[in-house]
């Protein structure tokens, strides 16, 4: 908690600087291009915009700015990694990656955020999100002093008709300022043709190549309410451990962070479950070809599942979360087990793993709800950056 604060501090600290200062008063719309920011607070997140980002900087009349921003519950350092992940994965020069402090006062003719968490510069003209995934949670539609809500966007771009159907009942049908649009996910284009074959990805990870692979792909919110080691991690772990087959791990990015994660130490956790030999951890920030590349899902709330659906392949969920849903949350929990099996104790995911692999590792019952949740699959990057454009005018 005592950290939390501190970083909130400098966050709030560099804002004021960035208020008074000088040169952030200086700052003026580039002569003849149109000027676009893009916010996040984590690599994780950035890296989601990458493909719309490489499309706009097609466009020379397009300016793209970064702006970092600082997160209470994320260490300071998290902050200089994303400006290397800019530089590097971008090729933005230094002087366009800029902390929220530094850009109050710049005029972008749009920007382009990946979370309700999100800090609005004062002089931008317009404001988008993006949302990083199938499935919305409560937080991004109920009003809250530390962060927006998806009404508080000029624009609010969803994955897919799920999504938009749940917005629909918050924003209304049109009557505010908030445009809805589907969009799909930019982020999973690279589905359709992966720049890392599953030969590459099965060498990569030292696993048996002619052996199923098992992708166990807890969520952080399930893994946070874990107060101690061994857990339901474990169970899962010991089940697969009798089955001829390769089992990955990965863990999401924010379980690793200790603040949103819990009070275990997930990525010694990880590591120590390694040891075994029963698996093999994925560290890759990239979900892309864990999600390609392996046979079948486990997992317990991620909306990696959806993915995996839209692929075609099985999904098995086990949660150790109970059954008290607020309803958005509800509604997404019944989608996900219409597209899945339910495994009622970690015992029973032996016999569902024989039974996909019996199938083919197909899924058709959940085809039809990955496409619901996930639109315009291999083209969502040119579906974006034509809504963006769209907006600007």
């Amino acid at each position: 908690m005592l950290q939390t604060l501190g970083r909130a501090s400098v966050g709030l600290t560099l804002t004021l600087a960035g208020a008074v200062s000088p040169r952030a008063w200086r700052a003026r719309r580039s002569t003849g291009k149109t000027r676009i920011a893009c916010q996040a607070y984590s690599v994780h997140l950035a890296q989601f915009l990458t493909p719309v980002v490489a499309e706009l900087q097609r466009d020379a009349d397009v300016e793209v700015t970064f702006l970092v921003l600082q997160h209470p519950q994320f260490p300071l350092r998290v902050t200089q990694d994303l400006r290397r992940f800019v530089q590097d994965e971008w090729g933005l020069p230094p002087e366009r990656i800029l902390c929220h402090g530094e850009a109050l006062w710049t005029a972008f003719d749009l920007v382009l955020y990946t979370d309700v968490y999100a800090k609005f510069p004062w002089r931008a003209a317009r404001h988008a999100v993006l949302m990083h995934g199938a499935g919305l949670t409560p937080r991004m539609f109920e009003p809250h002093p530390l962060r927006k809500s998806i009404a508080d966007f000029d624009a609010v771009l969803v994955n897919g008709e799920y999504d938009a159907r749940e917005a629909r009942r918050v924003l209304g049908q049109g009557s505010g300022r908030t445009r809805l649009f589907v969009a799909g996910f930019p982020y999973l284009d690279e589905l359709e043709h992966p720049a890392e074959s599953r030969a590459t990805y099965v060498t990569r990870l030292g696993l048996d190549p002619n052996r199923p692979t098992i992708l166990f792909a807890p969520h952080w919110e399930a893994l946070r309410i874990v107060r101690r080691t061994p857990c339901y991690v474990n169970e899962v772990v010991a089940a697969l451990a009798s089955l001829d087959v390769n089992v990955v791990l990965k863990l999401h990015a924010c379980s690793l962070n200790r603040a949103m994660g819990g009070p275990v130490d997930w990525a010694a956790e990880a590591a120590s479950l390694e040891t075994t030999g029963v698996l093999r951890v994925d560290r890759d920030l990239d979900d892309v070809p864990a999600l390609r590349h392996t046979d079948l899902m486990i997992t317990d709330v991620s909306s990696r599942s959806f993915v995996f659906m839209m692929l075609g392949k099985p999904v098995v969920l086990y949660s150790p979360l109970s059954g008290r849903w607020d309803r958005v949350s509800r509604d997404r929990r019944q989608l996900m087990e219409q597209g899945s099996v339910v495994a009622a104790d970690a015992a029973e995911i032996p016999a569902l793993v024989a039974d996909a692999e019996r199938r083919g590792w197909t899924n058709p019952s959940g085809l039809s709800v990955g496409r619901e949740c996930y639109a315009y699959q291999g083209r969502a990057t040119e579906r974006v950056v034509a809504i963006l454009k769209d907006v600007l005018r």
